[in-house]
């Protein structure tokens, strides 16, 4: 089912819940986000996306959420940021750029086994894709 027919057809039964899906969510939370009034349907899309966030994705999730206008804790963008436009996902932006940048700095290397020379390339991999983003 196309993206904004998700958001749409929750106007008419909540079934469009079920439809959500981690190739979808980001998509689907926008075209909710944008036509309002569906918090329901915002957060099941935020869940599942948060949901997919992981090992495989992390390159993708980061060249996302770096599109995204930053804030600056006032729920304005910062002036590095000044010339974007606010986002149409509102306080969904800033909690899906803390969940990726949680799942690097603390989920991941949580979960890996640090000790181990598997766990360490693993992580080493990650961050060598992502080493744009930290220069």
């Amino acid at each position: 089912m196309p993206i904004p027919a998700v958001a749409l057809s929750y106007l008419y039964s909540a079934d469009a819940m079920y439809k959500i899906t981690a190739a979808n969510a980001r998509g689907v939370l926008a075209a909710a986000c944008l036509l309002g009034g569906m918090d329901d349907l915002c957060n099941q899309a935020y869940h599942v996306a948060r949901q997919s966030i992981g090992v495989d994705t992390i390159s993708e999730w980061v060249d996302y959420v770096e599109t995204l206008p930053r804030s600056n804790g006032s729920g304005t963008t910062s002036p590095a940021s000044s010339q974007q436009q606010p986002s149409i996902l509102g306080p969904f932006a800033t909690a899906l750029r803390d969940e990726v940048y949680n799942f690097l700095i603390v989920q991941l290397p949580s979960e890996l086994d640090l000790q181990s020379d598997e766990g360490r390339t693993v992580l080493l991999n990650v961050f060598a894709q992502l080493g744009q983003y930290f220069r």
